[in-house]
């Protein structure tokens, strides 16, 4: 939604609609369909979507359904159980549809300011993978780590009045209460001192919208976008046990559909 509203200008509603299709549109097209399919988040892709639709094999369908499929993928940023998108999987799928495969990486991001050291800092940090950054990375980033949540909140709220591109961001592990989806001033999210309400009564546009620095963003919300300032509040689901970085599930809300489930699996 914030690309369409980005990138709408002049158009038509229903011209920029067509351009951006969600990957369950395809299991009924036929053979090359489609001149290019460009799929970001591919790793997002499945079989089944949230409410347990069976919608086809989603990679398989976007495959037959384009001459040319454009994946962009990260294996390490799948979000839900039914998430299935990985190269692997791609490189397997065109191989039996017959299609030429080109596995092309993309070694930088334009949002870190071009630095590889940045993220090759974070993935040492967060011991996803071993680099050569472990000490720092190049450029001018400004990376704190605030000893409660309430300075970060100010701190955000600071560098929002630059030019409105700063915003607060935390993992789903705090409830949020149905009577109270449209209230902005209800705290979902309450540490210590600090108290604000999840970004449901807002807007679908919520990264751009002009007052939601008030409210908290998901991870998941903001991912793909740019933001000039981010602070990101870190859930009892992330911790840090005898020198290693653990994930922990039954941290995560109740009300997270993103994970029902698992403990089945």
């Amino acid at each position: 939604m914030v690309f369409k509203k980005e990138l709408r200008g002049d158009m038509k509603v229903k011209d920029i609609d067509n351009l951006f299709m969600g990957s369950m549109k395809f299991n009924n097209a036929n053979e090359n369909d489609f001149e290019v399919l460009v799929v970001d988040e591919a790793h997002r892709l499945n079989e089944k979507n949230l409410y347990n639709m069976n919608t086809g094999n989603q990679i398989k369908n976007i495959i037959n359904a384009a001459k040319t499929s454009i994946f962009l993928i990260d294996d390490k940023q799948k979000v839900t159980i039914y998430d299935i998108g990985n190269v692997d999987l791609i490189k397997e799928f065109a191989k039996e549809f017959n299609a030429e495969c080109e596995h092309i990486k993309l070694k930088s991001q334009f949002r870190c300011n071009g630095s590889n050291g940045y993220l090759l800092w974070l993935d040492n940090l967060l011991q996803i993978e071993n680099t050569a950054h472990f000490d720092g990375f190049d450029y001018e980033f400004d990376f704190r780590v605030m000893d409660t949540a309430v300075e970060l909140q100010n701190l955000i709220f600071q560098k929002d009045k630059e030019n409105h591109k700063s915003r607060i961001v935390a993992g789903y592990c705090w409830d949020w209460l149905k009577d109270e989806r449209e209230n902005t001033f209800y705290p979902d999210i309450v540490i210590d001192d600090f108290a604000m309400s999840w970004n449901l009564a807002n807007t679908d546009t919520w990264a751009i919208d002009e007052n939601s620095v008030n409210e908290v963003g998901s991870i998941h919300t903001c991912q793909g976008l740019e933001f000039d300032y981010v602070g990101v509040i870190i859930g009892k689901d992330l911790k840090y046990r005898n020198g290693k970085v653990v994930t922990d599930f039954n941290e995560r809300s109740k009300d997270d559909k993103t994970l029902w489930g698992i403990k089945k699996m």
